[in-house]
């Protein structure tokens, strides 16, 4: 059996409750996973004017690993080890100290990297998607796993497009053992690293999501998965 790390923060985050349940209730296991909470660092609370992930929390990462029965350890991020790679659920940066560290991120890298990547892709015309990889010294630089697409509709609003983007990104992380052996890489130019995308520039990109919408929708399917 495949000893798995899941890095959470030692506070309560959306992506991290979910995550967690998710893995743990994944129907067939053949991972044992245990859980690194590191300390918290707390960030000035921000107002976008699209809150394109969900921000509502019920549990402690450390009430859950109980109830999913695994193993919950506190520890700074140098003092992680004894497993054979580990997911990033909701924690920051973490030093590699050649470990096997797998991250989802919110574009498809290295075309769309760094911050607010579902919000640069439509600000700058490029496609939806998301990446499983590993992690490194670089943002957002590391051997690439897996792409995958985001589908857009004709009758999405951005809020439906934001919230199918974000369970897709989630879903590499449920995934990434099968991923690692059976995942796809699409062929993408290298792009620089956005930063956070300002206030003024959101304003910007929420107008283009109509003419964004028009270009790369897709037919709806009958009933999506």
């Amino acid at each position: 059996m495949t000893r798995v790390g899941l890095i959470v923060y030692d506070h309560p985050t959306p992506k991290s409750e979910s995550l967690m349940q998710r893995i743990g209730n994944k129907p067939s296991q053949s991972n044992e996973y245990r859980v690194f909470a590191v300390p918290f660092v707390e960030r000035p609370k921000r107002t976008p004017l699209l809150e394109h992930r969900p921000d509502r929390v019920s549990f402690h990462p450390e009430e859950l690993a109980k109830s999913l029965r695994m193993p919950f350890q506190r520890c700074l991020p140098d003092e992680i080890h004894g497993c054979e790679y580990y997911l990033i659920l909701g924690a920051g940066l973490i030093p590699v100290r050649g470990r096997k560290i797998l991250n989802a991120h919110a574009g498809l890298i290295p075309s769309m990297r760094g911050l607010d990547a579902f919000k640069w892709a439509i600000h700058d015309d490029q496609p939806l998607g998301v990446t499983l990889h590993e992690i490194d010294d670089n943002v957002d630089a590391g051997r690439i796993i897996h792409h995958s697409r985001t589908p857009i509709y004709s009758d999405d609003s951005i809020e439906s497009a934001a919230w199918r983007h974000y369970s897709r990104e989630l879903q590499l992380l449920v995934d990434a053992d099968w991923l690692m052996g059976h995942g796809t890489v699409d062929n993408l130019p290298e792009r620089d690293p956005h930063r956070r995308m300002p206030r003024d520039v959101e304003s910007a990109m929420l107008a283009k999501w109509p003419e964004y919408r028009a270009k790369w929708a897709e037919p709806s399917p009958v009933c999506e998965p």
